[in-house]
C-alpha cells in the first residue's frame, strides 16, 4: 500500500492506495470537498490551485511511503523520484527517470521503439487480471487453467556456482515457453523481470547442474501433468525454448513501446538481443489489469 504523506480529507489518517499511480497523487491535490477518488478519465478536472502551483522543489520534498502488511513504512521515496516520462521540448526529446533528465537523439528513440514494437507476442492466451490481484495469485490461477501449463513461481533452484537461488520462470508450457510475469511498469520491477529471464536462460544453456536441478524440481511436484521435463542433457536445443516476458498493467490502448520507461526499453533491447544471439526466441506480451 502507498500512502502519500498528507492527511486524508477528514484529517484523521493518510490516504492509502494499492498501486502507485500519478492520477492518485493528482487527485490528492483536489479541493477538500471533493471526497471521491478521481478516475483516469477525470485527471485534471476540478483541481485546486495546489496542482497548478506544483514545482520540482515541492515534488522533491513530498514523500510517498510503502506500507507493508503489518502497517509499517518499509520504504519511502520523493514524488520526484517516482516520476517517469518522455518530454518533447523545442524539437528535442528528454527523458525523466529516477529524478534525472536525459536528452536523447530522436532517431535513437525511434529505433528503440521500433525494436520494442517488433518483438513478437507469444501464442499464449493470457487471462486478464484485476487491479488488486497479487502477481503470485495470478500465476497460480493461470497455471491451473490448463494442463499445458506448469507453475514454477517461487520454486527456486540452488546450484554451487550461484550465491542466491534461481527462479526458472513463473510458468512453463509444454511448448518450452519460459513465462516470466510482472505487474506494473516500475523501472526496478522491469529490471528484475528482464534479468530473471536472462539468468535462467543462460543457465539452461550453459549449466548441466542447473538443468539437472530444474528436472528434479519439476519431477518433485507430480500433479498428473507430464511432458514438462524438457531440460535433459541429451539433445538440448536452445532454439526450441522461448523466453516470454508478460507484463500486467492497465494498458489503456498503449503499446509496450509507448508505456515502458525509457531505460527499461534500453534494458529490454539489450537482454532480448543477448538472448536471441544465444539462440533463444523472445516474446513480449501484454496482460490487461
Amino acid at each position: 500500500m502507498f500512502p502519500f504523506d498528507r492527511a486524508s480529507r477528514s484529517g484523521s489518517s493518510q490516504v492509502r492506495h494499492p498501486d502507485l499511480r500519478l492520477v492518485d497523487y493528482l487527485s490528492g491535490l483536489k479541493r477538500p470537498n471533493a471526497s471521491r477518488r478521481q478516475g483516469p478519465e477525470e485527471e485534471g478536472v476540478g483541481t485546486s490551485n495546489r496542482l497548478s502551483t506544483l514545482t520540482s522543489t515541492s515534488l522533491r520534498s513530498s514523500r510517498i511511503l510503502a506500507i507493508d502488511g503489518s502497517g509499517s513504512a518499509s520504504y519511502q521515496w520523493s514524488v520526484w523520484k517516482c516520476l517517469v516520462g518522455e518530454i518533447e521540448l523545442n524539437g528535442e526529446t528528454f527523458v525523466l527517470d529516477e529524478g534525472d533528465f536525459f536528452r536523447v537523439q530522436d532517431d535513437y528513440v525511434e529505433e528503440l521503439n521500433r525494436f520494442i514494437d517488433n518483438l513478437p507476442e507469444a501464442a499464449i492466451k493470457f487471462p486478464s487480471s484485476t487491479p488488486n490481484k497479487h502477481e503470485g495469485d495470478y500465476n497460480a490461477e493461470f497455471a491451473d487453467s490448463s494442463d499445458d501449463l506448469f507453475l514454477l513461481d517461487k520454486r527456486l533452484v540452488s546450484i554451487r556456482s550461484k550465491t542466491t537461488p534461481i527462479e526458472i520462470c513463473d510458468v512453463l508450457t509444454r511448448n518450452r515457453e519460459l513465462i516470466h510475469v510482472k505487474r506494473h511498469l516500475g523501472s526496478s520491477d522491469l529490471s528484475h523481470l528482464f534479468s530473471q529471464g536472462m539468468v535462467s536462460a543462460e543457465l539452461i544453456q550453459s549449466s548441466p547442474e542447473f538443468r539437472k536441478m530444474v528436472s528434479k524440481k519439476i519431477n518433485s511436484y507430480p500433479k498428473g501433468r507430464t511432458g514438462f521435463d524438457c531440460f535433459g542433457d541429451s539433445g538440448l536445443v536452445v532454439s526450441e525454448f522461448q523466453v516470454v516476458y508478460a507484463i500486467i498493467e492497465r494498458w489503456q490502448g498503449r503499446t509496450c513501446a509507448e508505456a515502458l520507461p525509457f531505460f527499461s526499453k534500453v534494458n529490454l533491447r539489450e537482454i532480448a538481443s543477448n538472448l536471441t544471439s544465444r539462440g533463444f526466441r523472445v516474446a513480449l506480451n501484454q496482460i490487461q489489469a
